[in-house]
């Protein structure tokens, strides 16, 4: 259902003339222009009890001074009148509204503007005859009904009074403010997870609806691909995939400078992260053939798991580091068939498996090639270390003495970390 949700308060409205784009309406209730304009199913007024009893004056001049007399009063409350203007046009209700004068009454100010609509309801909020905090509560109320209740919010309208010319007062939609939460939270999960699929479909929803208006001068072109490619390394590293991570990067790094006048002009909540993001995405890419397992290869895949670490995603930066280590052997044995998933199984990570039995004092056959790097012994320690991590989070604790606190995966994950770097240097 399309319902509008409005307020009337105590103040001397004036009745002009309220316009939005081709559409005007002569009232001094702003409710009244929006049921005329907006042709909405239902309008739901807010108000409080003194608002609902308030009588105007007449605004009678005093002949001496000139000022507008408090007395005498209209006849009517401004709710009376309003019901007797939009009988018949549109199912009008009222809602009773507390003063707000604490805290508890503006949360139940709030639970009321949410409370009046359903799941899937498209909703014109009006903050015109809105006061004190009220303005505040509807935009907080607004992200709540779009984000959590599944509500689609129309406009946000404001009939600017102070903005009027003679007696024409544009209507503005603030719906943008909203737009602006939604930024922060794209860019608050791209910050604290890398977790770019919210913040893509905000930029990819903003070049979109430029290009459908109807609107001279320039649009964005490359705003657009900079989201797509932000997700493509998001999605990567969600998937543990460490070769696309390093070559996705690898492609979006020129977008960064491409995109960059556009995101300050029509994305500007990401233009304040967009130098810092840059610099990580950089760390991740790789421009030579990621197939081709090289010492920079290997540090760029130990830029990611520092990146997992960073960004508190253990589990990922835990397995990757098991096949980090097989890498490295696979490095030190010069073998270019890395990626075979027989070599890694039956050669390197049986020698890594065969060393550590050894090791513990168990029968075992270590191939002379393993025993012969220079690394082995570091390598066989970090082995078992990882193994007991990766085997910990793959069956979620639930064997003998794996019953680690998850402070104590993040310390020992880190401390495996630095002996990597160690090796590397």
């Amino acid at each position: 259902m399309k319902k509008a949700i409005s307020f009337l308060g105590k103040g001397q409205y004036k009745e002009v003339i309220y316009v939005w784009e081709d559409k005007q309406a002569r009232t001094h209730l702003f409710p009244e222009a929006v049921a005329e304009i907006f042709q909405p199913e239902e309008v739901i007024i807010l108000l409080t009890p003194s608002a609902k009893n308030y009588r105007p004056p007449k605004r009678e001049q005093c002949p001496e001074c000139n000022q507008g007399l408090p007395e005498p009063l209209e006849e009517e409350t401004y709710w009376e009148t309003l019901q007797k203007r939009l009988k018949d046009k549109v199912k009008l209700k009222e809602r009773e509204i507390p003063e707000g004068k604490s805290e508890g009454e503006l949360w139940e100010i709030f639970d009321i503007c949410t409370q009046v609509v359903e799941k899937g309801d498209e909703v014109i909020l009006d903050i015109t005859h809105a006061f004190r905090s009220l303005p505040l509560i509807v935009f907080t109320a607004a992200v709540y009904l779009e984000r959590v209740k599944g509500a689609k919010i129309k406009a946000i309208l404001y009939g600017a009074y102070e903005a009027r010319e003679e007696d024409i007062v544009p209507i503005f939609d603030l719906t943008k403010l909203i737009d602006l939460f939604d930024w922060m939270i794209g860019v608050e999960f791209l910050r604290q997870r890398s977790d770019a699929a919210f913040l893509a479909e905000r930029i990819a929803e903003t070049q979109n609806k430029i290009w459908k208006e109807e609107q001279p001068g320039e649009k964005p072109t490359k705003l657009k691909k900079l989201g797509e490619g932000l997700k493509r390394v998001s999605q990567a590293l969600q998937l543990l995939r460490p070769l696309k991570v390093m070559e996705f990067s690898q492609e979006l790094l020129p977008l960064f400078e491409q995109a960059s006048g556009e995101v300050k002009t029509w994305a500007k909540p990401f233009g304040v992260v967009l130098d810092e993001v840059k610099r990580e995405i950089k760390e991740l890419a790789y421009e030579c053939d990621s197939q081709k397992l090289t010492g920079e290869n290997l540090r760029r895949q130990l830029a990611i798991i520092r990146h997992y670490i960073d960004k508190g995603r253990y589990t990922e930066g835990i397995l990757l580091t098991r096949e980090w280590i097989v890498d490295f052997v696979a490095y030190k044995n010069l073998k270019e068939e890395w990626l075979d998933r027989d070599y890694r199984t039956n050669t390197i990570e049986l020698a890594l498996n065969s060393s550590l039995k050894k090791k513990k004092g168990e029968e075992a056959l270590v191939p002379e090639w393993f025993e012969q790097l220079a690394e082995s012994e570091k390598l066989v320690k970090l082995w078992g270390q990882i193994r007991d991590l990766r085997n910990s989070i793959a069956h979620c604790g639930k064997t003998k003495g794996a019953q680690e606190i998850p402070t104590s995966i993040e310390k020992q994950l880190k401390e495996i970390y630095s002996m990597l770097e160690k090796l590397l240097d």
